[in-house]
């Protein structure tokens, strides 16, 4: 399962203004979403999915799959602004802060208030939040998800076994509840996860407002040391990460969780990976079954250390980062079983000059003409390509666009910052209307 992670920035809210701590393009991450089974971009505010649909995954009122090339915009979302895909679920972010999700329903997975198992084949409200300003879904042992609210604040819901819901309980949530702040979790400005990670993770803002203080707090399944130092017991309310024993990990963009490692990508182009190293998650050249800790850095070819990366995405097991280095783009991808090289090594078929973010695939993906695929990218002029293996990619649509009206702020760059270049601005088009949300909680 893939997850494209990214950061949207909406509104004059404070937010917003937290936000601009981030550097680069962080819209780009929130337009187009891969599940195992099913795909979905944005495309002038609408939705539009492809793939399978025995849960009503694509959101059209059906159960019919969809190929490459036949999707239908779903009905009834017009201003929708970013994307995030479980399993067999979909969730779309509105223009005025409220949530649409549709999918496989049970034990509270679309946040809709419902309990019973069921397939919700168009969108339904995620109930309690009208003023959110991202989302991001994740396996929570089934099913579940989180939100960052524009006060700022987190609530999350779903299936609650591993503590992902982070409100210090296991308890399922078929709504969304606050999460805990007791150890110490505040100033949110944005969210990471994954579709398979039963791991949810948020940004916070440093004291400078510079990005470079910028940390990162987890909650959710620790068997492998996703979340703290080694494996051990669920962690129920949010942990930040620490780099070593007394120190923590700072400069953060944005994290990216499978369901058994995080990585993390920092200010100045680096990544860094805990928890299993098996397939090569890690990137550090380690194959074999092994617990890191404390987070190691990826390695390009097991030996140079990956500096110039400017975004991070993930599917089960395999991480991708398009990288930026004196001009030219490029892409490294890294374990997982499809890529079990053990470093980042791996360079998917797809031109490397105008990449601007790149997803690495795996074997089950959404059923494509030419079958499923390896990778997706978002170009510069705001196309998505598709490839597998040697075959040429494939255009699967154009004129991707979401976010508001407002480009988020670029903070002046300091030595070695992560600033894409301003030919993404096809990216960020507004077509509606920023959001005013609430200066309350939901």
């Amino acid at each position: 399962m893939l997850t494209v992670v990214g950061f949207l920035a909406m509104g004059t809210t404070q937010v917003q203004a937290n936000r601009s701590q981030i550097p680069g393009s962080p819209q780009i991450g929130s337009l187009v979403s891969v599940g195992p089974t099913h795909a979905c971009y944005l495309v002038a505010n609408t939705v539009k999915c492809w793939g399978s649909n025995f849960r009503g995954q694509l959101g059209v009122g059906t159960t019919i799959d969809a190929t490459i090339g036949a999707e239908t915009a779903v009905p009834g979302i017009s201003n929708a602004v970013a994307l995030s895909l479980g399993r067999n679920r979909s969730c779309a972010l509105l223009a005025d802060g409220t949530i649409r999700c549709w999918g496989e329903q049970g034990n509270g997975i679309l946040g809709n208030g419902l309990t019973a198992v069921a397939n919700v084949t168009s969108p339904v409200t995620l109930v309690g939040i009208s003023n959110a300003v991202d989302v991001e879904l994740n396996a929570g042992g089934g099913g579940g998800g989180c939100v960052l609210t524009a006060t700022p604040q987190v609530w999350c819901w779903g299936r609650n076994s591993s503590g992902v819901v982070g409100d210090g309980t296991t308890t399922d949530r078929a709504a969304a509840v606050p999460v805990s702040t007791a150890t110490g979790l505040t100033h949110p400005i944005g969210l990471s996860s994954g579709p398979l990670a039963e791991v949810a993770c948020a940004v916070t803002e440093g004291s400078t407002a510079q990005a470079v203080d910028n940390e990162l707090w987890c909650w959710g399944n620790n068997l492998h040391g996703q979340v703290t130092t080694g494996a051990g017991a669920a962690q129920t309310e949010p942990r930040r990460i620490m780099r070593d024993p007394t120190t923590p990990l700072t400069g953060v963009v944005s994290a990216a969780a499978d369901s058994q490692s995080t990585c993390v990508l920092l200010h100045q182009g680096e990544v860094w990976c805990w928890g299993q190293a098996q397939f090569g998650r890690l990137g550090n050249g380690v194959t074999a079954s092994a617990l890191a800790a404390y987070p190691v850095q990826v390695m390009q070819n097991g030996a140079t250390p990956l500096t110039d990366a400017i975004s991070l995405s993930v599917s089960e097991g395999t991480y991708c980062a398009a990288t930026l280095s004196g001009g030219t783009r490029g892409q490294r991808c890294w374990g997982g079983a499809s890529f079990p090289t053990g470093y980042a090594s791996f360079v998917p078929n797809v031109t490397a000059s105008n990449v601007a973010h790149i997803m690495a695939a795996p074997s089950t993906a959404p059923p494509m003409s030419m079958g499923s695929f390896d990778w997706c990218a978002v170009m510069d002029d705001g196309s998505l390509m598709c490839g597998r293996g040697s075959n040429a990619p494939i255009l699967v649509a154009t004129g991707l666009s979401g976010g508001v009206s407002g480009a988020p702020t670029t903070p002046s760059a300091g030595a070695g910052d992560v600033v894409l270049p301003p030919d993404l601005a096809p990216l960020i088009t507004a077509p509606v209307t920023a959001p005013t949300p609430s200066t309350t909680p939901p």
